[in-house]
């Protein structure tokens, strides 16, 4: 008479099937969790450095016009009539007269609106915000508030070169809702005018 003996069967029990499962989901939720995590994270940082590559664009074009044009005291816009003398000490607007001789203005609309307008003779308003940022502050300090070629009283013109300060603040809306704020703040002189050899009282 054969006897027959019963191999031995290894495999999982269902114990430790549930046990694999959950250890395997935890783990790939982990993973998927990290992996969304740095892909927001590297989202936001793009975000940010386009939106700093574009204020620096807008910012550097401002100095460009400053720089290679002159500040223009006359009331030569509509839009910006009126001169740098204010009682807070910078106005919200600044006149220009760029190098190939053209008027401009530009003006802070508000804390409201919190746009940035450039005024043309003959040409239609143009904002010169980017789409996902706004202008929170912008403020001009123009030295001297008057014109040192023409501007002068009893033969005393300000003995300074024209300049501006311009300090302005972004508001950016990044793609993942969240709002920054980045401030800049510079100042530029022109290249155009000469002081007079009369000059004796500065501002």
């Amino acid at each position: 008479m054969r006897l027959f003996k019963a191999k031995n069967q290894s495999g999982f029990t269902l114990m430790e099937i549930v046990i694999s499962t959950t250890i395997f989901a935890t783990v790939l939720t982990l993973m998927l969790s990290l992996f969304n995590y740095t892909l927001k994270i590297n989202r936001r940082t793009e975000a940010l450095r386009q939106v700093t590559q574009g204020m620096r664009n807008f910012t550097e074009y401002l100095v460009k016009e400053v720089r290679n044009g002159q500040i223009d005291y006359s009331d030569s816009i509509a839009q910006c009539s009126g001169n740098y003398v204010s009682p807070t000490g910078y106005t919200t607007f600044l006149k220009l007269v760029n190098a190939s001789g053209e008027n401009k203005c530009f003006v802070w609309s508000g804390a409201e609106e919190q746009l940035l307008y450039l005024y043309k003779n003959g040409v239609p308003v143009q904002t010169l915000n980017p789409t996902n940022f706004k202008v929170d502050l912008a403020q001009f300090y123009v030295r001297p508030t008057v014109n040192p070629s023409t501007d002068c009283e009893s033969g005393q013109c300000p003995a300074i070169q024209p300049h501006v300060s311009m300090v302005i603040r972004f508001k950016v809306t990044l793609p993942t809702g969240e709002e920054r704020i980045i401030p800049y703040q510079t100042t530029i002189s022109t290249d155009q005018y000469d002081i007079q050899d009369n000059n004796v009282n500065p501002e």
